[in-house]
């Protein structure tokens, strides 16, 4: 178990699932998990991936 008393970051998981609309992501942690949907961008999907992560991890609270 972490302990962030101790200065220890917990163990985030993050899942993502590109479609030809949206791309879903969430985010695990501390036994509570976030989504978040952004639209799919077909010319750059790994921008769509990078908005749909970061936006998961607002909704956690968390910085990147």
């Amino acid at each position: 178990m972490v302990d962030p008393t101790r200065g220890e970051t917990p163990l985030a998981l993050v899942g993502v699932d590109v479609g030809g609309t949206f791309t879903d992501a969430v985010v695990a942690i501390g036994g509570r998990v976030h989504a978040a949907k952004v639209p799919t961008t077909p010319d750059d999907q790994g921008e769509g991936v990078i908005r749909a992560v970061r936006a998961a991890l607002d909704a956690a609270g968390i910085e990147p």
